[in-house]
């Protein structure tokens, strides 16, 4: 039950919200340039929870170094490619013995967790092996069915339209539920996979999704495993979705350019409460309704 004095919440970080890679320079500084990476905290623990390991969890990870006392969190991640995965060898936490975390991925062509990132720092991709982690670490090969936490939180996860074996993310805190889905195609004429995803967003109060293209370049990328930002938003609206942030944007797409789509998706009638392109640093929270 809620304490009305002290009500339920989620602080919302994003670190990184560029998909395929990084793109530093003056044509990305207000969107940032950083890929895939959102810190959730709880109000009631100082648990981290990170969802996806791009380049946006390397500055989440120095704030955490520092950090007088103990840190214990989970990293979600929701598939293996790079740019989902490339900060975790630059993430200090790891390499200091009194932080604890949990590090979890969708089964990867046959290969769990633990292995998978035992590739990304082999010798030849990295200068030092997953032997120099020096935090508590324990690694989990994620599948869909509901996880509830000690922390009070509960995951479930759902298959992406996306190559690979790519998850998106429900977290449910009290009342409240996050959807994180960095990588998926919306097929304008698969109704099936449209619907599916429709239950599973379902009156969340907030929706992080795919918008690496538009309708217009969606027609040339078929299949490549990305979201026209056009559909996203009209099936969040159909969803009954409160606060819609389209992310993973791409390479190609500068600030200005996302500015335009911007003021385009504030003139859309369909449309949830919130709807907005996100960027890096950008802060937010979810309350706990009475």
């Amino acid at each position: 039950m809620t304490d009305h004095k002290n009500p339920a919440s989620m602080r919302i970080e994003f670190l990184g919200v560029r998909g395929s890679v990084p793109t530093p320079g003056k044509h990305t500084l207000s969107y940032g340039g950083n890929t895939s990476c959102v810190l959730i905290q709880f109000s009631d623990s100082d648990h981290h929870l990170f969802l996806d390991a791009g380049t946006g969890i390397v500055k989440g990870g120095n704030r955490l170094a520092d950090h007088p006392t103990p840190v214990g969190g989970r990293i979600l991640l929701t598939h293996a490619h790079s740019d989902h995965i490339q900060g975790i060898p630059f993430f200090k936490p790891l390499y200091q013995p009194h932080h604890q975390f949990h590090i979890h991925m969708p089964e990867q062509a046959g290969q769990n967790c633990e292995q998978v990132l035992k590739m990304l720092m082999a010798p030849a991709f990295f200068p030092v092996n997953t032997d120099a982690f020096k935090a508590s670490i324990t690694y989990i090969t994620q599948g869909t069915a509901p996880v509830k936490f000690r922390e009070g939180y509960e995951v479930e996860a759902l298959t992406a339209c996306h190559p690979g074996n790519t998850f998106m993310y429900k977290v449910k805190y009290k009342n409240l539920t996050l959807v994180y889905c960095p990588d998926n195609e919306l097929k304008p004429n698969d109704s099936a996979m449209r619907a599916r995803v429709s239950e599973f967003i379902n009156g969340c109060d907030m929706l992080i999704h795919d918008s690496h293209e538009s309708r217009s370049s969606y027609e040339n990328k078929r299949g490549w495993g990305h979201s026209a930002w056009e559909d996203v938003t009209e099936l969040a609206f159909e969803a009954s979705v409160k606060q819609l942030y389209l992310t993973h944007h791409a390479p190609e797409s500068r600030d200005a350019h996302l500015e335009q789509r911007q003021q385009r998706l504030s003139m859309m009638n369909r449309r949830p409460p919130t709807a907005l392109f996100a960027r890096e640093g950008f802060v937010t929270e979810l309350t706990a309704s009475a």
